[in-house]
């Protein structure tokens, strides 16, 4: 909810509201895509892991050299390539101790993958 989400809120009690909040859940064993917004977001792990592996993220600049990024008067394309599984080596395990919360700046590309085993 918030001036730009699903449920537009301008304010609240006369008090502008600059600001948006939201939830996803995610099930084990999937990932969340690849993508960006101009929105900042924090992620908050709600459940424990079993081990570190259990929850991967990546957050990279759009601008970074692992990326082509296309603008034109109408919108922004930046493509992702794929091949050889490199993208794999960008997503970090969070850490069971300190990593429950991430945060995400502004139009950085962010993934997630949550998995139900230890490898």
């Amino acid at each position: 909810m918030g001036p730009w989400g699903n449920l537009r809120v301008a304010k609240i009690d006369n008090e502008v509201v600059q600001a948006e909040i939201g939830m996803t859940v995610q099930l084990t064993n999937t990932s969340y895509p690849f993508h960006y917004h101009t929105s900042q977001e924090i992620y908050m792990r709600l459940t424990k892991p079993k081990c570190a592996a259990d929850n991967r993220y990546m957050v990279m600049d759009w601008k970074n050299d692992e990326f082509t990024y296309h603008k034109t008067d109408d919108n922004q394309v930046v493509s992702i390539d794929g091949k050889d599984n490199r993208w794999q080596k960008w997503f970090i395990q969070q850490n069971n101790r300190d990593q429950w919360l991430a945060y995400i700046g502004s139009n950085f590309i962010h993934a997630f993958e949550v998995k139900s085993h230890c490898d």
